[in-house]
């Protein structure tokens, strides 16, 4: 049991260094993503493009650091959930954001306003409800068998849906705040 407990925590460091990466990577190239019409200095895309790469991975990191140290399993259940879950959204959100790279001069309108909002549309809704099929479909299990007696909400449909609930508060509440008004 603690086997699979330690693999599961070495997959989501390897998915935090992954994600480290990848947003390093991305975050050298501004010209690639679409920015809002009121972000035209060259500083405000890569402040933007940090804003939306590297902060929720530091956000992420910390509540995987929190959920090992805390001592009440009940509780480390529950961070290490909302942690896959945003790290699944991070992931999904990376992919999207780099689709768009790579096929918006194809788009008809080129980089225009006529291939923004397709593309802005599945930047803004992918991430949430996939993350969530994935955390439900392949994580949630795996706690469960590591967190037999403490995983219980993940049982409970209600309990488990404030998690949910929980994770698309914070996508709103941190891309559309944060990143919208700057």
């Amino acid at each position: 049991m603690n086997e699979s407990k330690y693999s599961l925590d070495e997959a989501f460091n390897w998915l935090v260094l992954i994600l480290s990466i990848i947003a390093g990577a991305l975050s050298q190239y501004p010209e690639l993503y679409p920015s809002p019409p009121f972000i035209t200095p060259k500083a405000g895309v890569n402040i933007a493009l940090l804003r939306i790469l590297i902060f929720p991975i530091i956000i992420l990191v910390l509540l995987w650091l929190w959920s090992l140290l805390t001592k009440r399993t009940d509780i480390q259940v529950i961070i290490k959930s909302f942690s896959w879950i945003l790290a699944f959204m991070v992931l999904i959100e990376d992919l999207v954001l780099f689709l768009f790279s790579s096929i918006s001069p194809y788009l008809p309108g080129g980089e225009g306003p006529g291939a923004l909002l397709p593309i802005l549309i599945l930047i803004f809704t992918s991430p949430l409800y996939l993350s969530i099929i994935l955390f439900i479909r392949v994580i949630r299990h795996r706690l469960m068998e590591i967190y037999k007696e403490d995983a219980t909400f993940l049982n409970r449909p209600f309990e488990s849906s404030f998690l949910y609930i929980w994770a698309v508060f914070y996508w709103v509440f941190y891309y559309w705040y944060f990143i919208a008004m700057g």
